[in-house]
């Protein structure tokens, strides 16, 4: 038990059946004091009462709005952006259920529920006509399937072996990465709940991840990275080569501004980035060419001719994608090429840690297996020690011999023969 001060009030603190309690008591330390003694006694006595108001029911998808309203103000537009989509889905489960009433086993049953579900298994596609300008008219493709809004979405392709491919991608199991981002969401909600006073404890708490979590490594070999940007349009090439020779996610190309270039110290300075820390990243050649060969048409770097910054670039880079026959690939592995090449060039870890912007070497082991030779030099390096001869010693060929009766001359052998006939003497 203890009590102790926070700001001009005093707190007791103390543990009863395993739970700990703490009271704010007010702006007397003697308060405090006589309180706890209190507390001390009764729970000696078995008197104490351990009673708590229970927090007023709350709806599973009221408290979302109060979440998603803090997670606005508190966190990145793309993270929130993916909080939404993932909310969705977490209310289609829980959404009409009261907070309280949600329990571990429930969520465990959703988890292994999510786990066998597919994407989308409603997604279905067909055929279209557009018009273009000149008034002929091209083949399309549409691709549609049941949002977590309950709405119909769709998208449009323009190859049938596009729509193909990504029916197939709609219809293959849940990732247990993607279960384990939306556990993970729901674990933080209700931890945001607790702390808010709307549960008393979370039932997710001790609700473990899924095991099987692949961390995916998509990177391209240097000419196939060549052939990529030699089927770049105009104003996407200079972008995929950025990307390639930065490592830059791509909502910090696109929303770079020609104020984070400093061309005299050769860095680009990155200040809203994904974990919140500025980032300095050293321009090479083709980088420092490919800038200074962009018009400059407004604040941001890449834009089109009004100054306007590029939205979306995803249409024109699966084109390119398409064209180069590259299959698999998103413009995020970009940055897995960026590192990978330079994992695979000798470069240690911990550099490339520093160049990605990664907080510790936890992400940045992915890359680690591309080394083919920093597990070999390590183990050399034990030859190396365990070769080199020990140092002379330095004790002298004569010594005093011990008690036992033994004589040191400097030989180690010898001195296991040689016995003294003096319990003390020189020599």
């Amino acid at each position: 038990m203890a009590i102790y001060q926070r700001g001009q009030n005093w707190y007791i603190d103390f543990k009863f059946k395993g739970r700990r309690v703490r009271e704010a008591i007010g702006p007397s330390r003697k308060s405090a004091e006589k309180i706890i003694a209190k507390k001390k006694t009764e729970i000696a006595e078995n008197k104490y009462l351990d009673i708590r108001k229970e927090p007023e029911p709350v709806k599973f998808n009221d408290f979302a709005k109060e979440y998603l309203k803090w997670a606005k103000t508190n966190k990145k537009a793309s993270t929130l952006k993916g909080d939404l989509s993932t909310m969705r889905r977490l209310d289609q489960e829980f959404g009409e259920q009261n907070l309280n009433d949600i329990t571990g086993w429930q969520i465990e049953k959703w988890k292994s529920k999510r786990r066998e579900a597919a994407k989308r298994r409603d997604a279905t596609m067909r055929p279209f006509l557009k018009e273009k300008k000149d008034g002929t008219k091209e083949e399309r493709w549409i691709v549609e399937f049941n949002s977590p809004r309950r709405l119909r979405g769709k998208r449009v392709f323009k190859a049938r072996q596009e729509a193909e491919a990504h029916i197939k991608r709609l219809q293959t199991p849940v990732k247990p990465a993607t279960v384990n981002r939306e556990l993970s969401l729901l674990k933080h909600l209700l931890n945001k709940a607790v702390e808010w006073g709307r549960v008393r404890e979370n039932p997710a708490k001790k609700v473990k991840p899924l095991k099987g979590e692949v961390k995916r490594v998509r990177y391209l070999m240097p000419d196939e990275i060549q052939t990529l940007l030699s089927n770049c349009t105009e104003h996407l090439k200079p972008i995929v080569t950025v990307a390639v020779h930065t490592g830059m996610r791509a909502g910090e190309l696109l929303g770079l501004q020609w104020s984070q270039v400093n061309y005299e110290q050769g860095i680009i300075t990155l200040q809203d980035t994904k974990n919140h820390e500025r980032r300095d990243i050293p321009m090479s050649e083709t980088v420092r060419s490919t800038l200074k060969g962009l018009k400059r048409e407004g604040p941001f770097v890449f834009c089109d001719e009004q100054g306007k910054r590029f939205g979306r670039i995803q249409t024109s880079f699966r084109t390119a994608l398409r064209k180069s026959g590259i299959e698999d690939f998103r413009f995020h592995d970009l940055r897995h090429c960026f590192a990978s090449t330079l994992v695979m060039a000798g470069e240690d870890l911990n550099t490339v840690r520093e160049l990605l912007g990664h907080k510790d070497l936890t992400m940045t082991l992915r890359y680690a297996h591309l080394s083919p030779d920093h597990k070999t030099r390590a183990i050399n390096v034990l030859d190396r020690v365990m070769s080199q001869k020990p140092p002379q010693s330095e004790i002298p060929q004569k010594a005093v011999s011990l008690t036992y009766g033994y004589h040191w001359l400097g030989d180690e052998d010898s001195n296991l023969n040689s016995r003294s006939q003096s319990p003390l003497s020189y020599h």
